[in-house]
């Protein structure tokens, strides 16, 4: 098979991400990606070790010079955000990514490219490849499951790493040194609902064109939310005609902003009419509402097959409520830092289907009494609608350290390489290191990465340039942290 990459610089770098995006490694399928990572040690003879979850660790020992400089943790993930356009053919569980260059930037035909965090994945690869780069001794830390609520981290052995500084290749904004972020959780909703035969006309409701994003990091860009506005569609359609929910489904992932929503409904076929209407009007309100941040919102009805089975018009109401009332978008924004995003949440997964409403929010702050809070909202509701609410993957909020002398010795490097220094700063998106400080006590971090554009989508894109001045700003980093 042909290389896409095999042009690119640093050669080594490129060549190992290709190789990553040649082996499905979707959230909960990293096997076979961890099991590259472990052959990739036993190779080179390095030491390595890899748990029943997947996550992989690789120490290499310090270089001549480096012997009794403290020992440095690189970590990032081995998972990837699996989604792909409708006319794509990709199958993530067993084909390659179909790579494309174009101009400076690398991208994937179709699908998400995975550059969140296969980068880091071959960064750190090269770098353990290496007989020439100069280093502390190394522990090199692929976690799994990243994406779906940061798994492979909570279950990690921790008494495996002796390090105390990390550098956390999982950030997507050059010349940015992330040091703080949000804590999360993901609330999981199930209400049970009630059928009933049925003998109406059927049609299918779809709001689709929407810009989506990962929900951390896209928050705060005002993109509408897919499932939201299926429910205020469907409340005002319950205004004006009687109908009843067969199904409904949207979003893949509770930490992607859901770009397409859609649900059957069951009308008389008198009604249709009426409903287009509505529809339309929907649309229109949207369109002007979401003119700057979603301008491709689209609202259609169209007719489909009948079906037997619907939500009585009582269990259709209770869905259009817990749309319409569940919490969604930020909640509240930093006292303490300018801009920033303190607690939020997104109902990126929405599904009715036999009998059952499920939903998966991410929930997010920085604030971990916030985050509290925003459970116990959904969990009330939740209630109230006859249903029960499962909190999981909650992960701790990452502090900020006033004094960090990785921080300082990282600045220097970047400021010397570039003349300018580094913006410092705390994100709403979710990172490993709270994990990873809550565990190994006294550990100073800094995240960092190159430019990658609308992660989580397809329209995910890296930047060739980027990736080459960050390579040149890790290698600078490892080789000042001589002591």
């Amino acid at each position: 098979m042909s290389r896409v990459l095999e042009a690119l610089e640093p050669k080594a770098v490129f060549h190992f991400f290709e190789d990553l995006t040649r082996i499905p490694h979707g959230s909960r399928n990293t096997k076979a990606i961890s099991d590259y990572c472990v052959a990739f040690a036993k190779e080179r003879g390095l030491w390595v070790y890899q748990d029943a979850l997947n996550n992989v660790i690789i120490k290499k020992p310090a270089t001549a010079g480096y012997e009794a400089a403290p020992a440095v943790i690189v970590q990032g993930h081995l998972d990837m955000v699996a989604e792909k356009t409708p006319e794509s053919p990709i199958d993530f569980t067993k084909d390659a990514l179909d790579l494309r260059v174009e101009g400076d930037y690398v991208s994937a035909n179709g699908t998400t490219l995975g550059g969140d965090d296969g980068i880091a994945v071959a960064m750190a690869l090269a770098v353990l490849d290496s007989s020439e780069i100069a280093h502390p001794a190394l522990e090199v830390v692929f976690t799994v499951d990243e994406e779906i609520g940061m798994e492979g981290a909570q279950g990690l052995d921790f008494s495996q790493l002796s390090a105390r500084r990390m550098l956390n290749v999982d950030s997507e904004d050059e010349g940015i040194f992330t040091v703080s972020c949000a804590g999360g959780a993901s609330a999981n909703v199930s209400i049970g609902l009630t059928s009933a035969p049925c003998t109406l006309a059927c049609a299918r409701l779809t709001v689709s064109g929407l810009i989506g994003g990962h929900s951390g990091q896209e928050i705060d860009k005002g993109r509408a939310n897919a499932n939201l506005l299926l429910g205020r569609v469907l409340d005002a359609m319950q205004k004006k005609i009687a109908f009843r929910l067969v199904s409904a489904a949207g979003g893949l992932k509770d930490n992607a902003i859901p770009n397409a929503s859609e649900a059957v409904l069951a009308l008389r076929e008198e009604d249709f009419p009426a409903a287009r209407e509505i529809a339309a009007a929907c649309e229109a309100d949207f369109r002007k509402e979401y003119a700057a941040a979603d301008p491709g919102v689209t609202v259609t009805l169209e007719p489909t097959p009948a079906c037997e089975q619907a939500l009585t018009e009582e269990a259709t109401l209770r869905v259009v409520r817990f749309l319409l009332l569940v919490p969604n978008g930020i909640a509240a924004m930093s006292m303490d830092i300018p801009g920033l995003v303190q607690t939020s949440c997104n109902l990126g997964i929405f599904q009715v289907a036999d009998s059952v409403l499920t939903a998966v929010s991410s929930v997010r702050s920085s604030v971990s009494s916030q985050k509290q809070m925003l459970l116990a909202r959904i969990g009330a509701l939740s209630q109230l609608l006859g249903g029960s609410l499962h909190v999981t993957g909650a992960y701790p909020a990452w502090e900020y350290r006033r004094e960090s002398p990785l921080r300082d010795k990282l600045a220097a490097v970047y400021e010397q390489q570039t003349g300018k220094a580094p913006k410092i700063e705390a994100i709403h998106a979710g990172l490993e290191c709270g994990l990873f400080a809550g565990q190994l006590p006294g550990l100073d971090c800094v995240s960092f990465g190159p430019d990658l554009v609308d992660i989580h989508t397809t329209r995910e894109k890296m930047s060739i340039s980027s990736v080459q001045r960050t390579w040149r700003f890790l290698l600078g980093a490892l080789e000042a942290l001589r002591d």
